[in-house]
């Protein structure tokens, strides 16, 4: 039922018609399959890097990561925006591919080796899964454990009206309900920093009464709308390599500057 049946090969067939893909939700996520097929040409590409899911979100999770816990899927990197997978968005955007997508099977297999090895044949089966970009935690306060367990920030940017985690607690409630979902296998609903709270009960779209109501509110507990936040912080990785690029390319310049020529003569003043 996942599998809408319409191949992307190297060599397009006209006339023929592209089924749509149906889409399934599973625990809020959407579920659906890609089918990629080089169809005998060696020199096709399927045009996507990925990264190992559970390193991702090890590092996401900060202090409280574990190496050994986490989703076994793949997620998608970059799209080159050419290759098979840039054929299977255009003929399927209901079904597109986008960058933070997990992939979690490849033919038979669901085990991370044995994806990355099977993506190197020229037919894949591969099961797509899009995490939700909102979701609801309910936080509620007991005699043994009243802290929420995380903090966070206001936004510099005004029209911004929500709040940024900064880090979490092993000691509160909002790192307890993230432990009852890794139990439960639900990573996508373990809350993380850099995640962004959009509500807090009836609190919506003021980043002022929002973190009032964490603060000072007398209710026994809260219900946050959560939202992922994954493409910002893609975003500002990568701007923050390339600082870094070229901080370090001014470095080497200011170093080959100060050293002057090879010969040891220094630089050419002129006259």
């Amino acid at each position: 039922a996942l599998l809408g049946r319409a191949l992307c090969g190297a060599k397009r067939k006209p006339n023929i018609a592209v089924i749509p893909v149906k889409k399934e939700v599973q625990d809020g996520c959407e579920v659906w399959m890609v089918v990629l097929d080089k169809d005998g040409d060696d020199t096709a590409r399927f045009g996507f890097s990925h990264a190992s899911g559970k390193n991702k979100f090890a590092k996401s999770r900060g202090d409280l990561g574990d190496p050994d816990v986490g989703p076994d899927v793949l997620v998608v990197k970059k799209l080159s925006g050419t290759g098979l997978l840039g054929d299977w968005n255009e003929a399927h955007p209901e079904a597109s591919v986008r960058p933070n997508d997990r992939i979690s099977a490849v033919g038979g297999s669901s085990d991370i080796d044995a994806m990355v090895k099977a993506l190197r044949e020229p037919r894949c089966e591969i099961k797509i899964i899009r995490f939700p970009e909102h979701f609801e935690v309910t936080l509620t306060k007991r005699e043994d454990m009243k802290k929420y367990g995380f903090k966070f920030e206001k936004p510099t940017n005004e029209s911004q009206q929500e709040l940024r985690i900064t880090n979490l607690g092993d000691g509160g409630l909002m790192e307890d309900s993230n432990k009852q979902y890794l139990a439960k296998g639900m990573f996508h609903m373990v809350v993380m920093p850099g995640m962004r709270v959009t509500a807090a009960n009836d609190k919506v779209d003021d980043a002022n009464a929002i973190a009032d109501e964490l603060r000072n509110s007398t209710l026994p507990g809260v219900t946050l709308q959560i939202r992922r936040c994954e493409i910002t912080a893609d975003v500002k990785s990568k701007l923050r390599s390339e600082l870094s690029s070229i901080r370090m390319f001014g470095k080497t310049s200011s170093s080959l500057s100060a050293a002057g020529s090879p010969d040891g003569a220094g630089p050419s003043t002129g006259e």
